[in-house]
């Protein structure tokens, strides 16, 4: 059997006296395309969750260096490179599976998207920055997101 090349049910199909031989041809392929449809479905899956962690890490890293920037030049274009990509963030956060502390915050960081925006925003550029490099570490850090919506309460009052 070793070497074969089959397992599990694919033996015992092989291994049974069959009177139909299309049939077992025929489960035999459904096996096989099960399988396979099984194992792309879970590496998709894995894969894409990898990729969007990666591209949130990245827009939080790119947004604490442009509000790092604004705090020491006071440049306007620093804090808008911060909002387009603090916005990227945003999108791919819609784009998690809705159990995740992600997705569950996209509210949350679309708040804090339009508070980039604004001119006269009482929020702290210095405090999403400093919350943005936690982010980084950890995408689904509780604290850091409490802290964010923190930020948002207390600007806002």
């Amino acid at each position: 059997e070793i070497g074969s090349g089959l397992v599990g049910s694919e033996m015992c199909i092989r291994d049974r006296r069959i009177r139909h031989p299309k049939v077992a041809v025929i489960l035999c392929v459904a096996v096989l395309i099960m399988s396979n449809v099984l194992t792309a479905t879970f590496v998709k899956s894995y894969a894409k969750k990898e990729l969007l962690e990666d591209a949130y890490i990245q827009s939080m890293r790119a947004v604490s260096n442009y509000l790092d920037a604004f705090e020491m030049s006071g440049s306007n274009d620093d804090k808008a490179y911060a909002a387009t990509s603090w916005g990227t963030a945003v999108q791919i956060a819609f784009c998690f599976n809705e159990s995740s502390r992600i997705f569950k915050e996209r509210n949350l960081l679309n708040q804090i998207y339009f508070e980039l925006l604004r001119n006269d925003s009482h929020i702290s550029m210095l405090s999403i920055s400093n919350i943005c490099k936690k982010l980084e570490e950890d995408p689904y850090d509780i604290a850091a997101y409490a802290e964010l919506n923190e930020l948002l309460n207390t600007g806002l009052h």
